[in-house]
C-alpha cells in the first residue's frame, strides 16, 4: 500500500471524525455533569513517595491509567511513552525535558521504577523496558524535574513509576475470582518508498503473544503471566527474539498489605549501531559479521509491604535482588567480545506520620549495592547509602508547602567516594476546585555507572576506554505553573509550567584521540535547559476528545556557549479519541523539531551523520471493546478487545539518533480475550 493511499485514507479519517464533532457538539450541555466528574477524578501520584491527588503536588506530573493503555500495543512501553508531553524515548533511552542527549546506552538520567523500585542495571546504570508486565500495570507515573531529594541517583531528569494491580484494584473479580486472559498481536511492517531500502522480498514481521492467570479472594491473590515475542525489524539483520515470565502474590491482613513479585525475560538479537549509509539506511555496515549475536537476561525479585504501626504512622517495605546479564557470542580472545553481569541489591524503609490533618513528615532509609562481573568493566562493587525526609504542611487557606532533603553517599571500589545532599522545596496553592498553582525547586545528582567508570571494550569500530575519577553529576531545578479546569465554553483542562534547569559536570562520551575512534566518559560540560510547557484536555462531546500539548526548550552549553549536543528545541503533540459503545478509535501527532547539533567527530566515523530532519509522525488506532457482564452455560464471564494500530502511518522518515533510521510505517492486530 502506497503512501498516497494512507496519506487519502488518512484524511478520511480525520474528516470523518470531525464530522462527527459537529454532530455531537450540539449535545454536550446534556453531558456536562458527566464529564465535570472526569476532571474532577482523584489520580494517584508518588511524587512524594505516598498516594496524593494529582492536584496537591508541586511538580509537574503526567499520569496513564490502565484503560488509556487500550490505545496502544500493552507490551510496547516505548510506544506508551512516545505521547507524553516534553518526553523522548527510543531504545531505551529516556529523556525528560532535554535531560539526556546521547550515550550510548549506558547512564540515564530518567529513574525508572516498578511499584517504588528501581528497574536500572547494575553495571550500565540503564532501564530495561522488555522486563516490564505491562499488562498488570494499573497506572504510570512519570514525574518531571529532579527527583533526587527523595528518589536518589538517576532521578536528575525526573522519575517514572509503573503502580501494580493491587487486590483492592481488582474489583471486577467479586463474583469469578479465577481469571485468564490471552493476548496476542501480529503485524508487519510495509515496503519502503525508495527501493535501495527493500533489502528483502517479504514483508518484515512482529508477533507477540502472552499469558495471564490469576486468582483472587479477598485477602490473598495471585498472577502468573508468561509472553513471547518476535521482531524480524524494518531493518536487515535487526531482528530479536523475547521471552519473559512474571509472577506476583498478595496477601491483606488486618489492613497490612504485602506482595512478592518475579521477573525474568531473555533476549536474543543482532549486534549493530550504525546504518551503512543514507542510501542503504535499512542496511548495517558492508563489514559486519552477521554471525554475531548478542544474549541478554534479566531477573529480579521484589517484595514491598505496608504496615500500619499506629493510626497515623505506617511503614513502606521494599526489598529486591536484580541480577543483569549481557554477552555476544565471539570468542573471549577476540578484541570485539564484551560480556557483562550484574546484581543489585535494593532496601528502602520509609516511615509516613499523619500528626493530624495539616501535617504530614515522610522519612526513610535507603541501601543500594551493585555487585559487577564483567570481562568488560571487570570486578566492581558500587554501594549508595541514604537517609531522606520531607515535611508537608497544608495551611487552612488552600497553601500546602513541601520541605525536604536526601543525603546520599557513595564508595565504589577503585574510585572517589562521593557524598551528596539533594533538598527541595515544594509550594501548592489551590485558588478554587478548579484553580491550582505550584512551584518548586529542588536539587537532583546522578553518579557514575560502573560501565562509564570502568568501559574497556571495542565495538563498531570504536574503543571505549575507563575514567575511574569521574564524579556526579549534579542539576538545579526550578519551576512554577498551574493546572484550570473549564466547563465553558467547552469542558477543558489546561496545564501550563516555566521551567529552569542547571546542570553540572554532565558525563558525556569524549573523543580522546586524533583519529576520532577512542572514546572517554568525562564530567564535560555545564549546561542549562529553560523553556516551557502547555498541555490541554477537553471534550466537544462526552465521546469526543482531544488533547494537545506544546514544549519548547533552549539547551545551552554554558561552557562553549553553543546549544547542548543531540537535543530538539520543540515538541509537539495531538490527538482526537472518538468512543462510542464498544468502539473506540485515536488518531495523535507527534512532532520533534530538527536536533540542530551533533558531535562534529562523528560526521568523520559515521556515513551520512549529518542526515537528520525534524519529525513528523501520524499513528491511528481502531479498537473494538466488548464485555459480558452475565456469566455463560459454562458459568464464565468474559470480554474481548480487538485493536488496529497503524504506527507511522504516513510513513515518514527521519533519524532518532545519528546514523539510524526511525521505524517506518507499521500496521499490527493485537485481539485480548478475558474469560
Amino acid at each position: 500500500m502506497n503512501n498516497k493511499l494512507f496519506f487519502f485514507l488518512t484524511l478520511v479519517t480525520l474528516n470523518m471524525l470531525f464530522f462527527c464533532v459537529d454532530t455531537f457538539a450540539q449535545k454536550a450541555d446534556e453531558k456536562k455533569d458527566s464529564i465535570k466528574t472526569y476532571f474532577g477524578k482523584s489520580m494517584i501520584i508518588t511524587a512524594n513517595r505516598r498516594v496524593q491527588n494529582v492536584q496537591e503536588i508541586s511538580n509537574s506530573a503526567f499520569i496513564i491509567e490502565k484503560g488509556e493503555l487500550r490505545g496502544a500495543d500493552e507490551n510496547n512501553f516505548e510506544q506508551i511513552l512516545k505521547d507524553v508531553p516534553g518526553l523522548e524515548v527510543y531504545d531505551e533511552n529516556i529523556s525528560i525535558r532535554g535531560s539526556d542527549g546521547f550515550d550510548f546506552g549506558i547512564g540515564s538520567r530518567t529513574l525508572l521504577m516498578y511499584d517504588g523500585i528501581p528497574l536500572m542495571s547494575g553495571d550500565n546504570g540503564d532501564s530495561k523496558f522488555n522486563l516490564l508486565p505491562l499488562s498488570e500495570i494499573q497506572a504510570i507515573d512519570i514525574v518531571k524535574g529532579a527527583g533526587s531529594a527523595l528518589y536518589g541517583s538517576s532521578a536528575i531528569g525526573g522519575v517514572i513509576n509503573l503502580i501494580s494491580t493491587k487486590l483492592s484494584d481488582w474489583r471486577d473479580y467479586a463474583d469469578h475470582p479465577f481469571k485468564i486472559d490471552l493476548q496476542s498481536s501480529f503485524g508487519f511492517y510495509t515496503r519502503n518508498n525508495y527501493d535501495q531500502w527493500n533489502y528483502a522480498d517479504n514483508l518484515s514481521a512482529k508477533s507477540s503473544s502472552n499469558v495471564t492467570v490469576s486468582h483472587k479472594t479477598s485477602k490473598y491473590g495471585a498472577i502468573f503471566s508468561g509472553i513471547v515475542e518476535s521482531d524480524q525489524s524494518y531493518r536487515d539483520y535487526d531482528d530479536s527474539k523475547t521471552g519473559g515470565v512474571f509472577g506476583q502474590f498478595f496477601l491483606n491482613s488486618n489492613g497490612n498489605e504485602y506482595n512478592l513479585f518475579g521477573l525474568f525475560n531473555s533476549t536474543d538479537r543482532s549486534d549493530w549501531v550504525y546504518w551503512n549509509s543514507l542510501d542503504s539506511a535499512t542496511i548495517p555496515p558492508t563489514n559486519l559479521d552477521r554471525d554475531i549475536r548478542i544474549t541478554s537476561s534479566k531477573g529480579m525479585v521484589g517484595f514491598t509491604g505496608k504496615n500500619f504501626l499506629s493510626s497515623n504512622t505506617f511503614l513502606n517495605t521494599k526489598a529486591s535482588l536484580f541480577y543483569t546479564s549481557f554477552f555476544n557470542n565471539y570468542d573471549k580472545s577476540q578484541k570485539d567480545y564484551r560480556s557483562s553481569q550484574s546484581v543489585s541489591t535494593y532496601i528502602d524503609l520509609q516511615g509516613t506520620s499523619l500528626f493530624n490533618s495539616s501535617f504530614t513528615l515522610t522519612y526513610g532509609l535507603t541501601m543500594q549495592q551493585n555487585n559487577v562481573s564483567s570481562f568488560s568493566y571487570g570486578l566492581r562493587n558500587q554501594k549508595i547509602f541514604a537517609g531522606y525526609m520531607q515535611m508537608e504542611y497544608n495551611f487552612s487557606e488552600g497553601l500546602i508547602v513541601n520541605l525536604g532533603g536526601r543525603y546520599d553517599f557513595e564508595t565504589v571500589r577503585d574510585a572517589n567516594e562521593n557524598s551528596e545532599f539533594s533538598p527541595k522545596l515544594g509550594l501548592n496553592y489551590t485558588i478554587n476546585e478548579n484553580a491550582h498553582l505550584r512551584a518548586a525547586v529542588g536539587k537532583g545528582f546522578r553518579a557514575p555507572s560502573i560501565g562509564e567508570r570502568f568501559a574497556s571494550i571495542s565495538y563498531q569500530g570504536f574503543d571505549v576506554v575507563e575514567n575511574p575519577y569521574l564524579h556526579p553529576e549534579s542539576s538545579w531545578n526550578f519551576e512554577i505553573g498551574g493546572n484550570f479546569r473549564f466547563l465553558t465554553p467547552i469542558p477543558m483542562q489546561i496545564d501550563g509550567t516555566i521551567f529552569s534547569n542547571y546542570y553540572s559536570d554532565l558525563i558525556e562520551p569524549l573523543f580522546t584521540d586524533v583519529n576520532y575512534s577512542t572514546i572517554l566518559f568525562d564530567n564535560i560540560s555545564n549546561a542549562s535547559i529553560y523553556g516551557f510547557e502547555f498541555a490541554f484536555t477537553g471534550f466537544i462531546t462526552e465521546d469526543i476528545s482531544f488533547s494537545q500539548s506544546y514544549t519548547y526548550l533552549d539547551p545551552m552549553d554554558t561552557d562553549l556557549n553553543e546549544i547542548l549536543k543531540f537535543r530538539s528545541k520543540y515538541f509537539a503533540t495531538s490527538s482526537l479519541n472518538y468512543n462510542y459503545g464498544i468502539f473506540r478509535s485515536t488518531v495523535t501527532y507527534r512532532y520533534a523539531s530538527k536536533v540542530e547539533k551533533i558531535d562534529d567527530k562523528l560526521v568523520l566515523q559515521v556515513q551520512d551523520a549529518q542526515a537528520r530532519v525534524p519529525m513528523h509522525v501520524v499513528d491511528l488506532y481502531f479498537g473494538l471493546s466488548y464485555k459480558n457482564k452475565q456469566s455463560n452455560l459454562f458459568g464464565i464471564y468474559s470480554n474481548m478487545d480487538i485493536g488496529l494500530n497503524v504506527y507511522n502511518a504516513l510513513n515518514y522518515y527521519y533519524t532518532y539518533m545519528v546514523g539510524n533510521l526511525a521505524p517506518t510505517r507499521f500496521i499490527g492486530l493485537t485481539i485480548k480475550i478475558g474469560f
